[in-house]
């Protein structure tokens, strides 16, 4: 058996559904033996970058590792966007790339598509990598990836081989089939089966949480409680206590508590404080949810903040992006996380309990008093109010009538509806206001921020199933990715791209005329978007912008591809 189909094997066993792609010289035996197995979807991407946010879009959606297939050199670099975008967005993928022969790996001859040091290069991107060696390595190596899904936040994982090994013969094992349950792979920083181990109180972490490219022990700023499914320890006091004497409390939601969006709903429900989300958490508090307060990212929030005496955030690395400008909070903050190693070194944290989410959270709703705290002041919903109250002046104050405008265009999607958004103008409003109903309905590339982000994405997660997909983006941005309309039409995903098109960078506009007074550069002459449209088979339609709530409302259910020309922006500062 050649590595190649060993590989496709482990991956198969381990659950794995989905491989995003190009073929090349280098990686031909991959794609081969995927074909001869049958057992796992390939989707040719149009370029890698496209392969890499297609993986993401498929992660933050469904929960689950999707493979990104290149070959050595230009097929990583051109990904590299994509992978950095994952990694700032707590998204999982298994990147799998090819290197020069075995005999030129670190040599320096300047073989086909070599880099000076390849696996360095993307080192930093991921959380963990590893180089095949010899052929005998092969399935252990993979197979220790696969495992590493679960471990800490869901984050890129790397594994590179020198593609001459990828036709050597090894004999047939049957590798473990790692984690996959009845319902698929869990997401990482989520338990993996009920009775994970784990470590008490703040004696050390358990191997669970850790494995990834940083050696040594973690040493960190902040006590760090180390919890699971174990016995009660101090965490619960620790927790307990704070339950018990915050009187302003509020919640904040991040990226990695979407696998439990429930239990976070739950917990805020039966506390009856108000809850903030992230933008890449939007949905995982339901915008409809009367304890729904607002993004992190919106200035209407400040006032909640300042009154808070104490902040309980959910799986968030309490990155600078996480926040509006350079609005900090000052209440007492605990934290809990898959990985405190992923979190901001200064983040202002009294504490961090560090295990999976959902044990930690069953725990807390089992053995916290949360009626008890919630009876004893009834201005909490008050509060929820008042900073959406704050937040829709806000947008008021954007644009006169948008608040209305987004509250219509959300009122128009269905209610499964995935809205994957790129980095422009109306992403950057929508970001911050429009209300989402359901966890991973919102994608955006808040970490990160690259452009080109919404269409692959849209349909990574249209082929995960997670329903209708429309893709929002600007005239700019769509040029970064317009090839992968094609990949839509190949692989027959419904789909809607919306294109506000303003003729500019308009983002960078905005930031040139409050800088300079001027612009220089940002005026984008594009191409004939009908034509566009139908080269490559989409129906086009053209409209105002104040007409897309409308014809939101007639476009669904969705069961073909169109392309929407929204003449100019309803925003044009943020």
């Amino acid at each position: 058996m050649r590595v190649a189909d060993l590989w496709v094997e482990q991956w198969a066993a381990a659950g794995i559904e989905i491989a995003f792609g190009i073929p090349g010289v280098h990686n031909m035996a991959l794609f081969d033996a995927l074909k001869r197995d049958g057992r796992i979807r390939t989707v040719i991407a149009r370029h890698e970058l496209g392969a890499a946010y297609m993986a993401d879009g498929y992660y933050r959606t469904t929960g689950k590792y999707a493979l990104v297939l290149l070959i050595t050199g230009p097929g990583l670099t051109n990904a590299l966007t994509g992978i950095a975008e994952a990694e700032g967005g707590s998204s999982g993928m298994i990147v799998v790339s090819t290197l020069p022969r075995s005999r030129d790996v670190g040599q320096g001859r300047g073989a086909l598509h070599e880099l000076p040091d390849q696996s360095a290069l993307v080192e930093g991107l991921v959380k963990f990598s590893l180089t095949v060696p010899r052929p005998e390595e092969a399935a252990r190596m993979m197979q220790e990836v696969l495992d590493t899904r679960f471990v800490g936040r869901a984050a890129p994982l790397y594994i590179d081989i020198p593609y001459d090994l990828l036709d050597a013969e090894v004999s047939e094992i049957s590798p473990p089939a790692g984690e996959a349950g009845e319902t698929g792979v869990p997401r990482a920083g989520v338990s993996p089966e009920p009775d994970v181990p784990s470590e008490t109180g703040s004696a050390g972490p358990d191997d669970l949480l850790f494995r990834d490219n940083r050696s040594g022990e973690p040493s960190f700023p902040w006590p760090v409680y180390f919890a699971g499914d174990g016995n009660p320890s101090p965490w619960l006091g620790l927790l307990e206590g704070k339950v018990r004497s915050w009187k302003r409390p509020a919640v904040v939601v991040g990226p990695e508590a979407a696998a439990v969006a429930p239990l976070c709903r739950e917990l805020v429900s039966r506390w009856g404080v108000p809850a903030l989300t992230t933008v890449a958490a939007k949905g995982v508090i339901s915008g409809s949810d009367p304890w729904f307060a607002g993004t992190t990212w919106t200035p209407g929030v400040e006032k909640l903040l300042a009154g808070c005496d104490g902040l309980l955030a959910i799986g968030t690395r309490w990155s600078l992006r996480d926040w509006h400008r350079e609005q900090r909070p000052g209440a007492e903050t605990v934290l809990i996380t898959p990985d405190p190693r992923a979190v901001r070194p200064d983040a202002a944290l009294s504490a961090v309990v560090a295990g999976p989410l959902d044990a930690v959270l069953r725990s807390l709703l089992e053995d916290l008093p949360w009626e008890e705290a919630a009876a004893r002041d009834g201005t909490q919903a008050h509060r929820a109010h008042l900073a959406r109250t704050a937040a829709a002046a806000e947008a008021e104050r954007v644009v006169p009538e948008f608040d209305l405008w987004l509250r219509a265009v959300r009122h128009a999607l269905p209610i499964d509806a995935l809205l994957a958004v790129d980095s422009c103008l109306v992403g950057i409003a929508m970001a911050r206001y429009l209300p989402v109903l359901n966890p991973g309905g919102f994608l955006y590339p808040m970490q990160y921020c690259s452009l080109g982000f919404a269409v692959p994405v849209a349909i990574g997660a249209a082929l995960g199933g997670a329903g209708q997909a429309v893709a929002l983006t600007g005239d700019g941005s769509l040029m970064f990715t317009l090839p992968e309309l094609a990949t839509a039409v190949q692989e027959d995903v419904p789909l809607l791209v919306v294109v506000f098109n303003n003729r500019a960078y308009g983002s960078v506009r905005d930031n040139q005329r409050k800088a300079y007074g001027r612009t220089a550069y940002v005026e984008l002459p594009g191409p004939n978007m009908e034509q566009l449209a139908g080269a490559f088979g989409f129906a086009y339609q053209k409209m105002a912008w104040q007409d897309l709530p409308a014809n939101l409302w007639r476009a669904f259910p969705l069961r073909d591809r169109r392309l929407w020309e929204v003449d100019d922006s309803p925003v044009d500062t943020y």
